[in-house]
């Protein structure tokens, strides 16, 4: 959460914790949950929000998958 945009805009923050931010899941789905809610400058990135929060999505899904097939059969 600290390292987000949850709490503190991404364009002010140190230039070490901006690139942690930018690829941090929880910055793309506060800035979507925050254009859907406000509709203030449009939908444009709303796309690429969506897509990068997917994408983690099955990664960790699959990677859950293929431990608990590891881990859980023995």
């Amino acid at each position: 959460m600290f390292a987000s945009s949850a709490y503190f805009p991404i364009a002010q923050m140190p230039r070490w914790l901006q690139t942690i931010a930018n690829v941090n899941p929880i910055s793309y789905t506060i800035d979507a949950v925050r254009r859907l809610m406000v509709f203030s400058d449009g939908f444009g990135p709303l796309p690429l929000d969506f897509a990068v929060v997917g994408i983690f999505a099955i990664v960790v899904t699959a990677i859950c998958v293929v431990l608990s097939w590891r881990y859980l059969n023995k």
